[in-house]
């Protein structure tokens, strides 16, 4: 292989050493011809087509430097034909961005303007051709106003009028149906909630855009045909929703009416009343109603204190009358036709020219004035229709008493005796309760009051237990107070008899001490006089101070010493 190319390189040097100058010339010519064809061929291959924003000329200089200032505002790139006449760009998007664009700034040509299916002179027409063109022009409207939505690629717009005839009952409806091809990443036919509130914005696009057509008459598919304006399960769920939303109300509404009857009446007959049922029924209808009322004009209204109805009034009353008379006298005439032509009378009208007639016309209108209101209505729902109340009322339970005034027992409960509530009373709760829930004769409220004789067993009993329970208490208290003062007099003279023993017990350590004294002083007399000739000593002077003066303390404290004592033979025992 390797040979085959030297061997083909050298017989290409020999032919080209060879050849003249003319023949290169032409050769290398020749290979540069093709090399720029080829790219030229390239080059249109891989070059995008050009979409025209427009499918007419742009012939007015003016015009066409305002679209290009408008598209050079907006970053828009585009390109002008040779001619200077045609507005291009690179693809169908950009394309649909310029024309939407340029119609919001009221500039319409070519093709984007489908009303111009009217402007072609034609030497006839016919309303059948006219009815052909408002739904071609329609359809195309519709058709380019959608697709230049943001989350379009294409759209497919069908309108169908039927034949108007306003004597048949059975007249068709306007329909229409709407093919989307959405763009890829576009949620429009899928369930979410911005999908759907796009897939509604186009439902109320198609259907304001074409006259006497209803949201029911129109129909939005999908490329695989499946139905986009289809709300029903979305409708039950909204219609759920709004059930749920009204129960809560009713109880809401139900419960408030309860507690006010029970914080109001409650402390006047406490204990005595029980709600039986309480039953609001509440509107959850949205309705939007537009009235027209014609009344009758009051010439003069009703006199106070009258019981009768004098009042005065009119249905209507004139404010403006014309009247006309025409008479005509002479003879008839019958056209004949542009003079120099012969006349064109039937033979029986000719036959009755130059005859005497008489011609009488009488007009007259009148104007009149009626009372005239127009009242528009918007009923909110959770608006209180009916409300139904049931009150039940106890009587009163009383206890016997005996002649001393005690409570009669039989085994072991207090007797009592029933008093039923009387009708002035019921009445009387009836007018409270209808006040309390703000009765309305006029929507058919209904308020039941009735006396009853509530099951009140389980209540008396108890009463009687904690009565009996309050009774033992009672007497336990009673106990504990006397076996208290017992013990209070038992601990008195208890004490008192220690006082007493105490005070005996000092009379005789007194007694045994006045003794002792009375002794020592014998002794202390007996010592003096054995000793009175001999001179006392210092030490015994002293020791005889000490007794003179533990000899006073004892008269005066006896009870010091006497303590004192008790302690010296405690401890020298």
């Amino acid at each position: 292989m390797k040979q085959f190319f030297l061997d083909s390189g050298a017989k290409i040097k020999g032919a080209w050493s060879k050849w003249s100058v003319v023949k290169r010339s032409i050769f290398v010519g020749l290979v540069v011809l093709v090399l720029v064809a080829l790219v030229a061929l390239a080059s249109m291959n891989t070059r995008q087509p050009q979409i025209q924003i427009f499918g007419a000329p742009v012939t007015d200089m003016g015009l066409r430097d305002r679209i290009a200032g408008r598209l050079d505002a907006e970053d828009i790139r585009y390109s002008i034909s040779g001619d200077g006449t045609r507005f291009v760009v690179s693809d169908e998007k950009t394309a649909r961005q310029a024309r939407a664009l340029l119609v919001r700034e009221g500039i319409n040509l070519g093709q984007m303007d489908p009303w111009t299916l009217f402007d072609v002179d034609r030497w006839t027409t016919s309303d059948l051709l006219n009815k052909v063109n408002l739904q071609r022009s329609i359809q195309r409207q519709l058709q380019l106003h959608i697709e230049s939505l943001e989350d379009i690629d294409r759209a497919e717009v069908s309108l169908a009028f039927p034949k108007d005839n306003f004597l048949d009952p059975n007249q068709h409806p306007v329909t229409a149906s709407v093919t989307l091809m959405a763009k890829p990443g576009s949620d429009i036919g899928e369930s979410s909630s911005s999908g759907r509130k796009k897939v509604e914005g186009i439902q109320s696009l198609v259907q304001f855009a074409v006259p006497q057509l209803s949201v029911e008459n129109i129909v939005i598919t999908d490329h695989a045909g499946r139905r986009l304006n289809d709300f029903s399960a979305d409708t039950l769920t909204q219609m759920q929703e709004r059930t749920r939303f009204a129960q809560q109300q009713k109880r809401t509404a139900e419960q408030a009416i309860i507690a006010k009857i029970q914080n109001s009446l409650g402390a006047m007959y406490p204990g005595r009343i029980q709600v039986v049922n309480i039953d609001v029924t509440l509107n959850s209808d949205i309705i939007k109603e537009k009235r027209v009322e014609v009344t009758p004009i009051i010439l003069k209204p009703q006199s106070q204190g009258v019981p009768y109805d004098d009042s005065q009034f009119v249905d209507k009353v004139k404010i403006s009358e014309q009247v006309s008379s025409v008479t005509f006298e002479g003879e008839g005439f019958s056209p004949s036709g542009p003079a120099g032509t012969p006349s064109q009378t039937p033979p029986g009208y000719a036959d009755l020219q130059n005859t005497t007639g008489i011609y009488n016309q009488n007009t007259s209108s009148i104007n009149y004035i009626v009372n005239q209101s127009t009242q528009e209505l918007d009923v909110t729902p959770g608006a209180v229709t009916r409300i139904t109340a049931a009150i039940s009322l106890d009587g009163t339970w009383n206890f016997v008493y005996d002649e001393e005034g005690n409570y009669v027992v039989k085994n072991g409960a207090r007797e009592r005796v029933f008093t039923p509530p009387s009708e002035e009373e019921v009445k009387k709760l009836q007018g409270l309760v209808q006040d309390a829930i703000g009765y309305d004769s006029r929507r058919l409220d209904s308020v039941t009051v009735e006396g009853n004789k509530f099951d009140r067993s389980l209540q008396h009993a108890e009463e009687d237990r904690a009565y009996r329970n309050q009774q033992q208490r009672a007497t336990i208290f009673v106990g504990l107070i006397a076996g208290t003062a017992i013990l209070l007099v038992m601990m008195f003279f208890y004490r008192a008899f220690l006082h007493a023993q105490a005070r005996r017990r000092r009379e005789r350590e007194e007694e045994a001490n006045r003794q002792h004294q009375a002794m020592r002083e014998a002794a202390l007399r007996s010592l003096e006089q054995e000793r009175a000739p001999l001179e006392a000593s210092a030490s015994d002077k002293a020791r005889m101070e000490l007794q003179e003066q533990a000899v006073m303390m004892a008269r005066e404290r006896p009870e010091e010493v006497a303590q004192l004592i008790r302690t010296w033979l405690s401890e020298e025992n």
